[in-house]
Protein backbone atom coordinates (compact mmCIF):
# COMPACT_ATOMS: atom_id res chain seq x y z
CA UNK A 1 0.00 0.00 0.00
CA UNK A 2 1.64 3.14 -1.15
CA UNK A 3 2.57 5.08 2.23
CA UNK A 4 0.62 8.26 0.56
CA UNK A 5 -2.47 6.51 1.00
CA UNK A 6 -1.92 5.67 4.71
CA UNK A 7 0.21 8.93 6.03
CA UNK A 8 -1.26 11.28 3.88
CA UNK A 9 2.59 12.07 2.69
CA UNK A 10 1.40 13.97 -0.67
CA UNK A 11 0.80 17.56 -2.41
CA UNK A 12 -2.21 18.25 -4.38
CA UNK A 13 -3.30 21.25 -6.77
CA UNK A 14 -7.01 21.45 -8.11
CA UNK A 15 -5.91 23.26 -11.74
CA UNK A 16 -9.06 24.42 -14.48
CA UNK A 17 -8.67 23.14 -17.92
CA UNK A 18 -9.75 25.61 -20.52
CA UNK A 19 -9.29 25.77 -24.42
CA UNK A 20 -6.20 23.59 -24.67
CA UNK A 21 -4.62 25.28 -21.27
CA UNK A 22 -4.35 25.47 -18.15
CA UNK A 23 -4.99 29.49 -16.61
CA UNK A 24 -2.10 30.23 -14.20
CA UNK A 25 -0.16 26.93 -14.45
CA UNK A 26 3.34 28.94 -13.19
CA UNK A 27 1.83 29.86 -10.01
CA UNK A 28 0.92 26.30 -9.48
CA UNK A 29 4.04 25.49 -10.11
CA UNK A 30 5.61 28.10 -7.76
CA UNK A 31 3.62 26.42 -5.11
CA UNK A 32 3.71 22.94 -5.46
CA UNK A 33 7.19 23.34 -5.47
CA UNK A 34 7.22 25.13 -2.34
CA UNK A 35 5.04 22.59 -1.14
CA UNK A 36 7.63 19.83 -2.17
CA UNK A 37 10.69 22.19 -0.60
CA UNK A 38 8.02 22.27 2.72
CA UNK A 39 7.94 18.42 2.77
CA UNK A 40 11.47 17.68 1.83
CA UNK A 41 10.55 16.39 -1.91
CA UNK A 42 13.17 15.97 -4.04
CA UNK A 43 10.91 17.74 -6.87
CA UNK A 44 10.48 15.26 -10.32
CA UNK A 45 12.61 16.83 -13.47
CA UNK A 46 10.15 15.63 -15.58
CA UNK A 47 7.28 17.10 -13.98
CA UNK A 48 6.34 20.76 -16.25
CA UNK A 49 3.43 22.21 -18.20
CA UNK A 50 3.96 20.20 -21.53
CA UNK A 51 4.06 16.86 -19.84
CA UNK A 52 1.41 17.42 -17.48
CA UNK A 53 -1.19 18.71 -20.39
CA UNK A 54 0.25 15.55 -22.43
CA UNK A 55 -1.47 13.64 -19.46
CA UNK A 56 -4.69 15.73 -19.77
CA UNK A 57 -5.22 15.17 -23.59
CA UNK A 58 -4.67 11.37 -23.28
CA UNK A 59 -7.53 11.53 -20.40
CA UNK A 60 -10.68 13.69 -22.22
CA UNK A 61 -12.69 13.25 -25.20
CA UNK A 62 -12.73 17.23 -26.28
CA UNK A 63 -9.94 19.73 -25.35
CA UNK A 64 -12.20 22.73 -25.75
CA UNK A 65 -14.50 21.39 -22.81
CA UNK A 66 -13.80 22.91 -19.50
CA UNK A 67 -12.11 20.28 -16.75
CA UNK A 68 -10.88 20.03 -13.28
CA UNK A 69 -7.49 18.89 -12.96
CA UNK A 70 -5.90 17.10 -9.56
CA UNK A 71 -2.44 16.98 -9.46
CA UNK A 72 -1.10 15.12 -7.03
CA UNK A 73 2.83 14.41 -6.03
CA UNK A 74 3.37 11.67 -3.58
CA UNK A 75 6.70 10.49 -2.38
CA UNK A 76 7.65 7.68 -3.55
CA UNK A 77 9.07 5.40 -0.43
CA UNK A 78 8.70 2.78 1.56
CA UNK A 79 9.12 2.76 5.25
CA UNK A 80 6.81 3.88 8.03
CA UNK A 81 7.12 7.06 9.35
CA UNK A 82 10.06 7.60 8.44
CA UNK A 83 10.89 7.39 4.33
CA UNK A 84 13.66 5.52 2.67
CA UNK A 85 13.72 7.42 0.40
CA UNK A 86 12.94 11.04 -0.64
CA UNK A 87 11.94 10.51 -4.39
CA UNK A 88 8.58 11.35 -5.88
CA UNK A 89 6.35 10.73 -8.54
CA UNK A 90 3.30 12.44 -9.90
CA UNK A 91 -0.19 11.54 -11.65
CA UNK A 92 -3.00 13.31 -12.78
CA UNK A 93 -6.84 13.05 -12.57
CA UNK A 94 -9.30 14.61 -14.84
CA UNK A 95 -13.22 15.86 -14.01
CA UNK A 96 -15.66 17.48 -16.02
CA UNK A 97 -16.75 20.75 -15.73
CA UNK A 98 -20.53 21.94 -16.62
CA UNK A 99 -20.70 25.66 -16.27
CA UNK A 100 -23.57 27.06 -14.29
CA UNK A 101 -25.81 28.63 -16.27
CA UNK A 102 -26.69 31.64 -13.04
CA UNK A 103 -24.16 32.19 -10.54
CA UNK A 104 -26.20 33.01 -7.52
CA UNK A 105 -24.84 33.11 -4.02
CA UNK A 106 -24.41 30.03 -2.02
CA UNK A 107 -25.27 29.35 1.64
CA UNK A 108 -22.40 29.18 4.05
CA UNK A 109 -22.68 28.26 7.53
CA UNK A 110 -19.40 28.32 10.05
CA UNK A 111 -17.80 25.00 11.12
CA UNK A 112 -16.74 25.29 14.86
CA UNK A 113 -15.84 21.51 15.61
CA UNK A 114 -12.14 21.13 14.22
CA UNK A 115 -10.09 24.25 14.12
CA UNK A 116 -6.84 24.67 11.43
CA UNK A 117 -3.42 24.87 13.20
CA UNK A 118 -1.36 27.08 12.75
CA UNK A 119 1.72 26.20 10.65
CA UNK A 120 3.99 25.99 7.66
CA UNK A 121 2.06 23.50 6.32
CA UNK A 122 -1.30 25.58 6.50
CA UNK A 123 -0.12 27.51 3.40
CA UNK A 124 0.19 23.79 1.50
CA UNK A 125 -2.41 21.31 -0.24
CA UNK A 126 -1.39 18.30 1.66
CA UNK A 127 -2.85 15.00 1.96
CA UNK A 128 -3.45 15.84 5.62
CA UNK A 129 -7.73 17.13 4.12
CA UNK A 130 -10.06 15.52 6.96
CA UNK A 131 -10.29 18.63 8.56
CA UNK A 132 -11.94 19.80 5.41
CA UNK A 133 -13.74 16.17 4.68
CA UNK A 134 -15.53 16.97 8.05
CA UNK A 135 -16.62 20.22 7.22
CA UNK A 136 -17.93 19.96 4.37
CA UNK A 137 -20.05 16.55 5.78
CA UNK A 138 -21.17 19.36 8.13
CA UNK A 139 -21.82 21.54 5.34
CA UNK A 140 -24.40 19.27 3.92
CA UNK A 141 -25.72 17.80 6.81
CA UNK A 142 -27.15 21.42 7.95
CA UNK A 143 -28.29 22.52 4.62
CA UNK A 144 -25.38 24.99 3.45
CA UNK A 145 -23.35 25.16 0.38
CA UNK A 146 -20.00 24.92 1.93
CA UNK A 147 -18.56 25.76 5.12
CA UNK A 148 -16.03 28.38 6.72
CA UNK A 149 -13.19 27.32 8.24
CA UNK A 150 -11.69 28.88 11.66
CA UNK A 151 -7.88 28.78 13.07
CA UNK A 152 -7.23 27.75 16.34
CA UNK A 153 -7.53 31.39 17.20
CA UNK A 154 -11.08 31.05 16.20
CA UNK A 155 -10.88 33.41 13.46
CA UNK A 156 -12.14 32.52 9.77
CA UNK A 157 -9.32 31.50 7.80
CA UNK A 158 -11.02 30.40 4.60
CA UNK A 159 -13.79 27.86 3.44
CA UNK A 160 -13.04 24.37 2.43
CA UNK A 161 -11.95 25.08 -0.95
CA UNK A 162 -11.22 28.42 -1.28
CA UNK A 163 -9.75 31.87 0.03
CA UNK A 164 -12.40 34.09 1.36
CA UNK A 165 -12.54 38.10 0.54
CA UNK A 166 -14.91 40.37 1.98
CA UNK A 167 -16.21 44.03 1.22
CA UNK A 168 -17.23 46.78 3.55
CA UNK A 169 -18.33 49.26 1.37
CA UNK A 170 -14.89 51.21 1.08
CA UNK A 171 -12.38 48.12 0.67
CA UNK A 172 -11.71 44.53 0.27
CA UNK A 173 -9.98 42.46 3.10
CA UNK A 174 -9.18 38.80 3.44
CA UNK A 175 -6.98 37.30 5.91
CA UNK A 176 -3.44 37.42 6.19
CA UNK A 177 -1.18 33.72 5.37
CA UNK A 178 -0.17 33.94 8.99
CA UNK A 179 -3.98 33.27 9.88
CA UNK A 180 -3.37 29.60 8.50
CA UNK A 181 -5.29 29.79 5.11
CA UNK A 182 -4.07 28.14 2.17
CA UNK A 183 -1.85 30.14 -0.41
CA UNK A 184 -4.72 29.97 -2.94
CA UNK A 185 -3.88 30.82 -6.48
CA UNK A 186 -7.33 32.85 -6.69
CA UNK A 187 -6.33 34.13 -3.84
CA UNK A 188 -3.12 35.53 -5.66
CA UNK A 189 -5.01 36.18 -9.27
CA UNK A 190 -7.68 38.21 -6.89
CA UNK A 191 -5.16 40.36 -4.90
CA UNK A 192 -3.51 40.76 -8.51
CA UNK A 193 -6.50 42.70 -9.51
CA UNK A 194 -8.07 43.91 -6.71
CA UNK A 195 -6.91 46.95 -3.67
CA UNK A 196 -7.21 44.38 -0.62
CA UNK A 197 -5.88 44.96 2.52
CA UNK A 198 -5.35 41.38 4.71
CA UNK A 199 -6.06 41.78 8.15
CA UNK A 200 -7.65 38.83 10.25
CA UNK A 201 -11.39 38.15 9.69
CA UNK A 202 -13.19 37.80 13.01
CA UNK A 203 -17.01 36.65 12.88
CA UNK A 204 -18.52 39.55 12.81
CA UNK A 205 -16.50 41.18 9.94
CA UNK A 206 -18.45 38.68 7.60
CA UNK A 207 -21.67 39.53 9.23
CA UNK A 208 -21.13 42.68 8.69
CA UNK A 209 -19.85 42.91 5.74
CA UNK A 210 -21.68 44.42 2.27
CA UNK A 211 -20.03 41.49 0.18
CA UNK A 212 -18.42 37.99 0.71
CA UNK A 213 -16.72 36.39 -2.13
CA UNK A 214 -14.68 32.82 -2.18
CA UNK A 215 -11.99 32.35 -4.21
CA UNK A 216 -10.04 29.65 -5.87
CA UNK A 217 -8.28 28.23 -8.92
CA UNK A 218 -11.39 26.66 -10.23
CA UNK A 219 -13.64 29.62 -9.37
CA UNK A 220 -11.83 33.34 -9.53
CA UNK A 221 -14.75 34.43 -7.93
CA UNK A 222 -18.32 33.40 -6.09
CA UNK A 223 -20.34 35.12 -3.96
CA UNK A 224 -21.67 33.47 -1.00
CA UNK A 225 -23.97 34.99 2.26
CA UNK A 226 -23.27 33.77 5.75
CA UNK A 227 -26.74 32.26 7.00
Amino acid sequence: MERAFVYGDLLFESMRFEAGHIPYFSYHLERLEAGAKCLKLNFPTDLNENTLLANVLQAIQNPNTIHKIRLVLYRDATGFYFPNQNQSKWTVEVFPITPKSVQSPIKMGIYEEIKKPFNELSSFKTGNALLYVMAAIWAKENGFDDAFILNESGRICEATSSNVFWFDGSNWYTPPLTEACVAGIGRRVFMENERVIEKPCQIEDLQAAHKIILSNALNLKTEVVLK
